[in-house]
């Protein structure tokens, strides 16, 4: 089920210094600081702005499954208006605070950047993640981030799973959702209907989708939310899923 999934990654650079900050050094406070604004104002409260001051304009993402993203405004735009809601609770993205790591990065001695490292949750799902900042004129920015290894099932009782009823819907209803949505370059969903049942299927996996609500569908860990948009015509246009850190929002491809 990982193709569930789209987060922050990063490309690979070159560590100059291998000295691990420790908590109470100013860089390392700095940059923890700067992680806290990215997801709590940033991610969890999808402002947009937020993203725009702490991201560099050559910014680049790349996840291990959900694909890369490689502008900045490819990627702020998934934080604006309809794109993007508030987190809840259990979507939100929680920090494992021991296992946060700062790396400096200097140049003839000179302090320019800094790789900072982690384990974080969101939902059932624990992944790794690296940071690239960079200081530019002054200002700390996120030049390259990834996100990684993603296991799940690992959540605590702090993130609950999705409590919805599954309900029926007739195999005529599951077949109007069925087609292909793509989410971004490398990253299409083909939802079908097979024997009364509905499956998203994607990177050589198939997921059963569970029915709790017209037009809204959980997956089968009950940690994700896709939700149907329909046009004038009564047929899908998009599909909006959410949770396990994700907030995605994929096109339904013309047949």
């Amino acid at each position: 089920m990982k193709w569930l999934y789209w987060g922050f990654c990063w490309i690979g650079v070159s560590v100059f210094s291998q000295l691990s900050f420790a908590e109470e050094s100013s860089l390392f406070s700095l940059l923890k600081e700067k992680d806290h604004q990215l997801f709590s104002e940033g991610y969890d409260q999808c402002h947009a702005e937020v993203m725009e001051q702490l991201i560099a304009d050559d910014f680049e993402f790349y996840h291990d499954v959900g694909g890369r993203t490689l502008s900045k405004d490819a990627f702020v735009d998934g934080f604006r208006g309809a794109n993007c809601h508030p987190r809840s609770e259990q979507e939100r993205r929680r920090l494992d605070e021991a296992s946060l790591e700062v790396f400096p990065l200097y140049q003839s001695g000179e302090l320019y950047g800094a790789i900072q490292t982690g384990q974080h949750y969101f939902g059932a799902t624990r992944a790794h993640f690296i940071h690239l900042w960079l200081l530019e004129n002054g200002e700390w920015r996120l030049a390259r981030g990834l996100s990684y290894d993603h296991t799940q099932g690992v959540g605590t009782a702090e993130t609950p799973s999705i409590d919805r009823d599954v309900i029926s819907l007739s195999r005529a209803q599951l077949q109007s959702y069925q087609g292909r949505y793509q989410f971004n370059a490398d990253f299409v969903l083909t939802v079908v209907e097979e024997n009364g049942k509905l499956f998203g299927n994607a990177q050589g996996q198939s997921v059963e989708l569970f029915p709790v609500a017209e037009h809204q569908f959980l997956d089968d860990s009950k940690t994700l939310e896709l939700t149907f948009v329909m046009g004038d015509d009564g047929r899908p246009i998009e599909i909006r899923m959410n949770g396990r850190g994700s907030q995605m929002v994929g096109q339904r491809l013309a047949q």
